[in-house]
């Protein structure tokens, strides 16, 4: 499931969408669900975005 979301996120992103309430708060769980090392690249990644 992540892996697929992940796709359709960045897909989004691409096009300009915002993220919906509901895509934020399942971003939300899997940065919960995420090791620290994945957590720390993913917000590396988010902030250089």
């Amino acid at each position: 499931m992540g892996l697929g979301s992940q796709g359709e996120r960045e897909r989004e992103r691409e096009r300009g969408g915002e993220l919906t309430e509901e895509s934020e708060h399942t971003l939300r769980q899997l940065h919960n669900c995420m090791p620290l090392q994945v957590r720390a690249r993913f917000s590396i990644c988010q902030f250089l975005c």
